[in-house]
């Protein structure tokens, strides 16, 4: 499934102008598969599936990814989101 997703999540990336590379559909598709890694323990833990399990494997990931800056947020200029961590000068 994250195999699959991965591709097309690519594929969007490539229709918006961006070169296909193997890197990229990497970085998507072991990204999808993290976030499924995620979720997997928690049902098992509750035995059901919870839109809660969704949200904390997404914000765990987007903080870890947005502090270490190899993620964006969507539709946020980023100038406005780290102007105040990097000022201009």
């Amino acid at each position: 499934h994250a195999v699959v997703m991965g591709g097309i999540f690519h594929g969007f990336d490539a229709m918006q102008g961006a070169p296909l590379s193997l890197r990229m559909w990497g970085i998507y598709a072991g990204g999808l598969w993290t976030y499924q890694a995620m979720i997997c323990p928690m049902e098992a833990i509750q035995g059901r599936r919870s839109s809660l399990h969704n949200v904390a494997s997404a914000g765990i990931m987007g903080y870890i990814g947005v502090s270490r800056g190899v993620m964006g947020v969507p539709f946020v200029n980023p100038y406005t989101l780290y102007g105040s961590r990097f000022p201009p000068g």
